[in-house]
């Protein structure tokens, strides 16, 4: 069998879990696998093997590119011709491209803007955005939209493998629910100021916050201005939340193909979100797509008051996702690519 040496920024968030995804294929299909990341998530399991690196939070500050690139160094002894190297993250493959490694294959989830980012520090973003499938074998993307030569590739939820289309909940108030980040490009406060608009517009509805991030303390603050009806479940499991939920809403500003609007289809829950690819890619006609506070307390008072055609949505919206991912995509498909690679590392 084959080597595979992962190196991915982080191995927290919705990226950590889809490195782990690939890890536990592949080990489980009897490939040794690496993983190289910083530690800041939790572990691949075993049989793969994580090795530890400094973490990097911007390329820009260059004493954490030096200690990352000297700690991929060091795995070149771990590399021969019967090594992939698969890379996630703009970081990463610059970093692993420096370190000398083979040419990896590329994975970017969303090349999304940064606040802290400079003057246009944007425009050189896209550039290098032009410039990364030169360093790559192969660069795909979970954000629809990319140009040529870039490679669309939706990435399946971890949690998909523990849920299935659940009904809808018997409780009298509809629940909205929310996963996701409390930061500033996800804009939870879209989602609290529409539950308190759909109750102002005389409809009874909840919200259900599951989600942790640096404007915890912000949106807490704004549930108690608005007097909403939202309960802050903290860091939550998709299941629960979904479970208690009619629908789930989720108004980022930027977003890849979102593993909380798969998770959501993919139990039977109708999805509102905001008007950017990769969202718009998954809900279809199965959920609705609303950009502002009104548009989404107009959704919400829909879903409120007809159960059964809340009910008929999430039924499509679970056939649409079966039809667009499964619970291993794309590793099940990777997998001959990486082989085929291999072979010709071999003649």
């Amino acid at each position: 069998m084959g080597r595979l040496l992962v190196v991915s920024d982080t191995l927290a968030g919705g990226l950590g879990a889809l490195v782990r995804l690939q890890a536990e294929w592949f080990a489980g299909r009897g490939w040794g696998v690496i993983v190289a990341a910083p530690a800041d998530g939790a572990a691949p399991a075993a049989p793969a093997i994580w090795v530890e690196i400094p973490a990097v939070v911007t390329a820009r500050r260059a004493g954490e590119m030096r200690a990352a690139r000297r700690a991929l160094h060091a795995l070149q002894v771990l590399v021969d011709d019967n090594t992939v190297v698969h890379v996630h993250g703009m970081r990463s493959v610059l970093l692993a491209r420096l370190a000398g490694l083979p040419t990896p294959f590329l994975s970017v989830h969303g090349a999304h803007p940064d606040p802290s980012d400079p003057p246009g520090y944007a425009r050189l973003r896209r550039l290098w955005l032009a410039t990364l499938p030169r360093l790559a074998r192969r660069a795909s993307t979970g954000e629809p939209g990319y140009p040529k030569p870039w490679v669309y590739e939706p990435y399946a939820s971890p949690a998909l493998r523990a849920l299935d289309v659940m009904g809808l909940p018997s409780g009298e108030v509809p629940v909205i629910g929310w996963l996701g980040a409390l930061d500033q490009r996800k804009q939870p406060e879209i989602f609290v100021r529409a539950i308190a608009e759909t109750v102002r517009r005389g409809q009874r509805v909840r919200g259900l916050l599951g989600g942790t991030g640096d404007r915890g303390d912000e949106i807490a603050a704004l549930i108690a201005q608005l007097g909403a009806p939202v309960e802050m479940l903290g860091q939550a499991d998709p299941a629960t939340v979904l479970r208690r939920s009619w629908a789930l809403a989720l108004f980022a500003r930027s977003e890849g193909t979102p593993l909380a609007v798969m998770e959501a289809m993919w139990a039977g829950r109708t999805v509102v979100g905001s008007p950017v690819p990769g969202i718009e890619l998954l809900v279809g006609d199965t959920g609705f797509i609303a950009g502002t506070v009104d548009a989404a307390a107009d959704a919400f008072v829909r879903i409120a008051t007809d159960r059964d055609a809340t009910t008929r949505l999430g039924l499509a919206a679970a056939q649409r996702v079966r039809e667009l991912v499964g619970p291993w995509t794309p590793w099940d498909t990777m997998e001959p690519i990486y082989r085929a690679y291999l072979a010709t590392r071999a003649r």
